[in-house]
């Protein structure tokens, strides 16, 4: 699994594990003001010693690490192996467990017609962020559509089967939990039961669904971490 760095000047450096169906350029409207760590592809399981390896031959330690939905659940295996990398912790839109019922829906819908079960979810994942949907429709839906094929789409959807967010609690990693109020993907009551004994924080974005990073209060927040 291929790690890229992106040095923007800042102290501060933040790796992002995006979520299911989607990419990390859906951060670009977010102005965060760190260094950027991402995948050049979809995430894989057992592939946290490649990111531990990227850092460290990088020389990037103690950074943050923000996973988003299928990211969170990637970004808390990866924490729970390599808590001496992660100095703080960023769940976003995180589900303790994807019922079976949902995830079984999704495969059989990207069996049928992957392009029409791809602009169902991404409608879903919007709800109550109309905004947001128009813009992502203009800027990113073509190039979406076209970069996930359905083996890593499924491959994706069994991922969030064999790796639930059991409860856990953090030694020396901070936490932040932010969750959008109209999430139809992971609903607030679905977040996970983790910890920290260095703090943690929850925030709920309110008037926003599946994507809460994109209000503009996130990159305010993320500071507070």
């Amino acid at each position: 699994m291929v790690f890229c760095y992106y040095p923007q000047g800042y102290k501060k450096t933040l790796v992002i594990l995006p979520g299911w169906g989607f990419d990390c350029q859906m951060f670009e409207e977010c102005c965060l003001q760190r260094n950027i760590v991402a995948p050049a592809g979809p995430l894989v399981k057992n592939a946290w010693s490649e990111l531990a390896s990227f850092l460290e031959k990088n020389r990037l330690k103690q950074v943050d690490i923000l996973g988003w939905s299928l990211g969170a659940a990637w970004a808390v295996e990866f924490s729970k192996r390599h808590e001496d990398l992660a100095e703080g912790l960023i769940l976003v839109s995180a589900r303790a467990a994807w019922p079976l019922e949902m995830i079984a829906d999704l495969e059989r819908q990207i069996r049928e017609d992957r392009i029409k079960a791809l602009k169902k979810f991404y409608l879903t994942a919007f709800y109550s962020q109309k905004a947001d949907y128009r813009l992502f429709r203009q800027k990113h839906l073509s190039r979406l559509l076209e970069l996930w094929m359905e083996k890593d789409l499924l491959k994706g959807l069994k991922f969030l089967l064999d790796f639930p967010v059991s409860p856990h609690v953090f030694k020396r990693t901070r936490l932040l939990m932010v969750h959008g109020s109209n999430d139809l993907v992971a609903p607030p009551e679905a977040m996970p039961s983790i910890s920290s004994s260095k703090g943690c924080k929850k925030v709920i974005m309110k008037g926003t669904g599946h994507l809460p990073f994109l209000h503009p209060e996130f990159p305010h927040i993320l500071e507070d971490l």
